[in-house]
C-alpha cells in the first residue's frame, strides 16, 4: 500500500476512534458484573466493553501503566460505529480488516481448546481470535501498543522472529501484559499450524504502519 493512502487511512481510524471514546464512560470492574458475564459467555474478564450504555469497565488492578487491559476495550469502544449497530462484525482499521478476512477463510476450529493447559489456552485463542475480527483487532493492536512501550517493535519478517519478540516481552514479570500473552499463544498456536495464508496476514499485521 502507498504511504500516502496508508496515511490517509490512519488518519480517518484515528478520527472515528477519538470521537467514539469521546462517548465512553469508564467505570470499574465489579465482581457482581462478572458474575453476570461468567453466567452469559461461561468465562470472566479482567475488562469489559458494554456497546449498549457505551461504558468500559476495567479491574481496578488492572488498569496500570503496566497493562493493556483498558486499551484492549478501548479499542472494542472505537469499533462501535453503525457496522456494529447493523450487527456487522468487521475491524475498523482497513489493514486488519483484509488479514482477518484473509486468516479466517478457510480457518479449521482447532480441537482440543481449553483455559486450563498451555496448548488448550493456544488453541483457545485461535479459535477465539479466527471467530471475532474485532478480537483479532484488539488484542493485535493492543498487544503492538504495548511491545511499542516497552522499546520493542514487533514487526518481523518471519514468524518465529515475532514469536521469539512475544516470548522475550511475554515471559518477563517487567514487560508482560495480558495482550502480549494472548498474541503470543495465538502466534505459537499459528506456528504449529503452518497455515501459509494466515501466516502471511498475521506478519502484514505486524509490519504495517498504525
Amino acid at each position: 500500500m502507498k504511504p500516502k493512502k496508508r496515511a490517509r487511512q490512519i488518519k480517518r481510524v484515528k478520527k472515528r476512534s477519538d470521537r467514539r471514546l469521546g462517548k465512553t464512560e469508564y467505570l470499574p470492574l465489579t465482581d457482581e458484573i462478572q458474575q453476570r458475564q461468567m453466567k452469559e459467555v461461561g468465562y470472566r474478564s479482567d475488562g469489559i466493553f458494554d456497546p449498549e450504555g457505551r461504558k468500559i469497565y476495567v479491574l481496578p488492578e488492572e488498569n496500570t501503566p503496566q497493562q493493556d487491559v483498558k486499551e484492549h476495550e478501548e479499542y472494542h469502544a472505537a469499533q462501535r460505529g453503525l457496522a456494529d449497530m447493523l450487527n456487522i462484525d468487521m475491524a475498523q482499521d482497513p489493514v486488519l480488516r483484509k488479514a482477518f478476512r484473509q486468516a479466517s477463510r478457510g480457518y479449521e476450529e482447532q480441537e482440543g481448546a481449553d483455559t486450563e493447559t498451555e496448548k488448550g489456552k493456544a488453541a483457545f485463542i485461535s479459535n477465539y481470535m479466527m471467530d471475532n475480527p474485532k478480537e483479532y483487532e484488539a488484542i493485535f493492536k493492543s498487544a503492538m501498543g504495548s511491545a511499542n512501550k516497552r522499546g520493542v517493535s514487533l514487526a518481523s519478517d518471519t514468524l518465529p522472529t515475532a514469536l521469539s519478540k512475544l516470548e522475550s516481552l511475554a515471559n518477563n514479570p517487567e514487560t508482560t501484559s495480558t495482550n502480549l500473552r494472548l498474541l503470543r499463544s495465538y502466534i505459537k498456536d499459528l506456528e504449529k499450524r503452518g497455515d501459509q495464508k494466515e501466516i502471511q496476514s498475521a506478519l502484514s499485521v505486524l509490519n504495517a504502519t498504525y
